[in-house]
């Protein structure tokens, strides 16, 4: 059912259609997906939290991915599943370590692309990560996703993406 679920979450989420959309493989708690945009073949892994916690009343469905674009760059991204409150960050905290991503509307990304790699090698090494974030009404939210299958997705991910 989750992965039902989340195949229907993230072909929505992108505004791709059925067809131009594949699912590659899932490890533990991530999926690798596929997609092509004319030319251009893109590559991402995703996962939904394991838990969510705050003090807001009602949210969509939040997510993390990493994408890959033509075997370039790695990019992280998050949405907590509302719009964020502006000028504000999410914070990616894996154990003692935090990491903050900027906002936009209701999305949150690394400032460089070296920020990301450090997320990836965060997420690698770690066994979740929560997510902090701010809404525009102010309300907050703490989800913890797992980072079991993290790797070997990754892996999948740049394999199929080469």
């Amino acid at each position: 059912m989750k992965k039902i679920i989340l195949s229907l979450f993230f072909l929505i989420a992108t505004g791709n259609s059925l067809f131009a959309q594949s699912l590659e493989a899932t490890f533990k708690d991530w999926s690798v997906f596929t997609v092509m945009q004319g030319s251009q073949k893109i590559c991402y892994i995703a996962s939904i939290p394991i838990k969510q916690e705050g003090n807001y009343n009602k949210r969509g469905e939040p997510y993390i991915l990493v994408t890959n674009i033509n075997n370039n760059a790695d990019e992280i991204s998050v949405s907590s599943g509302y719009n964020y409150k502006k000028a504000s960050q999410v914070e990616l905290q894996f154990g003692i370590n935090k990491i903050k991503l900027f906002t936009h509307e209701n999305i949150a990304w690394a400032k460089s692309k070296e920020e990301d790699l450090d997320v990836i090698k965060a997420m690698k090494s770690g066994a979740d990560v929560l997510v902090k974030g701010t809404s525009s009404l102010n309300t907050n939210s703490i989800d913890t996703y797992s980072l079991i299958g993290f790797t070997a997705a990754y892996n999948k991910m740049k394999e199929t993406c080469k």
